[in-house]
């Protein structure tokens, strides 16, 4: 417990997770808004 390194990482993983998030989101909210693959999320299924 109290592993510097372990929360280091943790913070990194976090902060790409947040942004991955919020990528998402807009993509998502745009895509629907202009009727076209503005950001695109993969392939669709």
């Amino acid at each position: 417990t109290g592993s510097e390194t372990i929360g280091r990482i943790a913070g990194w993983e976090g902060i790409f997770v947040g942004l991955s998030a919020v990528y998402g989101s807009i993509a998502q909210v745009w895509n629907e808004l202009y009727g076209k693959v503005v950001l695109p999320l993969g392939p669709a299924q």
